[in-house]
């Protein structure tokens, strides 16, 4: 019991303290999480002039903008950009790098190392010249419907707070969630 309490302090503090840092220390940037084999969002819509920050919480991970690493192709993005791996943890989270996208148009990335990228460690930012978000997309979000809520554990819960947390909605779609109160 003892030894369940103290890991699960661990990963409070340990997820606690990433939700209060910004390791790359950019204000209005629009945070992605690297981790494992997987960039979350992995799709972010934003504005001309906004700025995209990479935050490693797990492994060894790079930002490539540049050349798709599972078929040698060009991205073809409106510039090409690459970030350079570093190495992060849950405890001691590390800011890959960001970027100002300024070009409109979409920009493919992924994690050139290793196997990452055909492992499905790859992402998409959709530069916009203004807010062109539809109201379908509106619509779409608001008819889902959360069914379960599970911790890191794969248990359900009832708490909301305080805790990783995964959404599981009625369309088949999951959120990672932290909330703090």
């Amino acid at each position: 019991m003892q030894k369940l309490l103290i890991t699960s302090l661990v990963c409070f503090v340990s997820t606690f303290s990433y939700a209060q840092v910004n390791p790359c220390e950019i204000k209005d940037a629009i945070l992605i999480e690297s981790f494992s084999y997987s960039y979350e969002p992995n799709t972010v819509t934003i504005n001309t002039g906004e700025t995209v920050a990479w935050i490693n919480t797990e492994g060894f991970h790079d930002v490539n903008g540049e050349i798709n690493s599972t078929n040698g192709d060009s991205f073809n993005n409106p510039e090409n950009f690459y970030l350079a791996p570093t190495f992060g943890s849950t405890l001691e989270p590390t800011c890959i790098g960001y970027y100002t996208f300024t070009i409109p148009g979409t920009y493919y990335y992924d994690c050139s190392i290793q196997d990452h990228a055909s492992q499905g460690m790859i992402g998409s930012v959709i530069v916009t010249e203004e807010n062109t978000q539809s109201l379908n997309e509106i619509n779409f979000k608001e008819i889902k419907n959360r069914i379960r809520t599970l911790d890191n554990l794969g248990r359900e819960v009832n708490q909301t707070t305080n805790k990783i947390l995964f959404h599981i909605y009625d369309d088949g779609s999951v959120e990672k969630k932290f909330i703090v109160e």
